[in-house]
């Protein structure tokens, strides 16, 4: 029973999360505490399987707003994932999971404009995801997750009005995600989360008055997408993201003294 609800909880909500149907996990959730809750002596691996499977109770329950519910499966998981990696052979899941229970449970406070709290979750969220890059400093996913990571700190940051400490985590992220790309040029998602990543910059860059340096920033990122709306006719996710940076450069460039029509018109 452990290990269908584990699979359910993880193999399965991998595959329910693109498509945003984590919902149809909801059910399993308050069975799995029951089960999960259980003590006993656990392996590492074990820990492992049961806090993977408790962060997705608390994701699914923050997706459906269920904020202070979604807070104690994601603290059982953070106990079960205390310290440093047991086992050599696991540290990369090991820090992985680190990092996502940290980022649900800053969700949590971010959501509820509780910043602070966000914050200090959001900064052990770069944290672990920093100890796997130095444990695997050749790691896309160590690379990625760390640039999940500055962009969280990023985007409470610049809410928060602490400009310069916003500015240097979102370039971080961005810089990380360009590096990627480069290794792989096919990653859609890769590719909409650089797309986000470049917004909150933008943004940060007009909102301290450089909207010189804020058109270049959504000038930049502008070829890529226009490729990717033109080799994807039928998806009006890439045709939204490149109107949102035209509209994005327009105001930019106009905030700047310059001409956004012809902007507007491409």
């Amino acid at each position: 029973a452990e290990d269908v609800l584990s699979f359910m909880l993880g193999d399965f909500a991998d595959k329910l999360r693109p498509i945003g149907r984590l919902e149809l996990l909801d059910s399993v959730g308050g069975k799995a505490l029951k089960v999960l809750d259980s003590s006993g002596p656990l392996s590492a691996a074990d820990r492992l399987q049961r806090a993977k499977a408790l962060t997705v109770i608390g994701e699914v329950r923050v997706s459906k707003r269920e904020l202070e519910a979604a807070l104690e499966p994601l603290e059982s998981a953070a106990e079960l994932l205390r310290g440093d990696p047991p086992a050599t052979d696991i540290v990369a899941p090991w820090h992985k999971a680190q990092g996502a229970v940290a980022f649900w449970q800053g969700e949590v406070f971010f959501r509820q404009r509780q910043l602070e709290k966000a914050e200090q979750y959001w900064v052990h969220y770069r944290d672990v995801s920093e100890k796997w890059l130095q444990a695997a400093a050749d790691d896309a996913d160590a690379k990625l997750e760390l640039s999940y990571a500055e962009s969280s700190l990023g985007s409470l940051r610049l809410g928060q009005g602490h400009f310069a400490q916003a500015e240097e985590a979102l370039r971080h992220s961005l810089a990380l995600k360009e590096a990627l790309l480069v290794r792989r040029p096919d990653d859609l998602a890769l590719q909409g989360d650089r797309i986000d990543t470049v917004s909150w910059l933008g943004t940060l860059l007009q909102l301290t008055g450089r909207y010189g340096s804020a058109a270049e920033v959504f000038k930049r990122a502008l070829p890529p997408i226009r490729t990717l709306r033109e080799a994807h006719p039928a998806d009006l996710e890439w045709l939204k993201r490149e109107t949102s940076l035209l509209f994005n450069l327009a105001r930019a460039q106009g905030s700047a003294g310059n001409d956004a029509v012809p902007v507007l018109t491409q």
